[in-house]
C-alpha cells in the first residue's frame, strides 16, 4: 500500500481530477501516468515521492514509491527495493489481483506482466504449497487487514 500513497492522497484532496484521468486512460487505453502528467502535470507516483521524502521516508523507500511502475528493464539495480516492489506488483497482478486501481492492468508503457506459471516453479511453489496455497494466503492477507483496520 505504501507504493501507492500518491494514489492514496489523490483520492483524497483531489477525487474528481483522479476519476477524469482514469476514465481517460481506460478510454484511450493508454497508462494513467501520461494521462494524470496531461491533466495534473504529475503523476501519482510523483506526489507520492514528494509526500516521502516531505515525511523523511528513507531514501529507498522514496525511490521505490517513484519507480514502483517503471519497466524492470529501465531500473539501473535490479536488486534494488524498487524491484522487489515491482517484483511483488507483478506477482500480484499475475493472480488477477490489483495492486491499486481496479484498473491496473498493464498499459501501452508498461512491461506486461508474467504469467501465473512464472512464478510458480521451485521455490516458491513449495512455499505457497506450505503456506496452503494461494487462497489460504489471500484469506491470512484479509484477515491481517481487517486485525489493522481495528487496531
Amino acid at each position: 500500500m505504501l507504493h501507492n500513497i500518491g494514489l492514496l492522497a489523490l483520492d483524497q484532496h483531489l477525487p474528481d481530477a483522479l476519476t477524469e484521468a482514469i476514465d481517460a486512460a481506460g478510454r484511450r487505453g493508454t497508462s494513467l501516468a501520461r494521462v494524470e502528467r496531461e491533466l495534473l502535470g504529475f503523476t501519482d507516483t510523483d506526489l507520492g515521492a514528494s509526500l516521502a521524502a516531505r515525511w523523511h521516508f528513507p531514501r529507498p523507500l522514496v525511490k521505490a514509491t517513484q519507480g514502483h511502475s517503471a519497466p524492470l528493464t529501465e531500473l539501473p539495480d535490479r536488486h534494488s527495493l524498487t524491484a522487489f516492489v515491482i517484483h511483488a506488483r507483478m506477482f500480484t497482478r499475475s493472480y488477477g489481483l490489483p495492486t491499486g486501481l481496479s484498473l491496473d492492468r498493464p498499459a501501452l508503457d508498461e512491461e506486461e506482466p508474467p504469467a501465473a506459471s512464472e512464478w510458480t516453479p521451485p521455490p516458491l511453489s513449495g512455499v505457497l504449497q506450505q503456506q496452503g496455497g494461494m487462497e489460504h494466503m489471500l484469506e491470512r492477507a484479509q484477515a491481517f487487514m481487517r486485525g489493522a483496520a481495528i487496531a
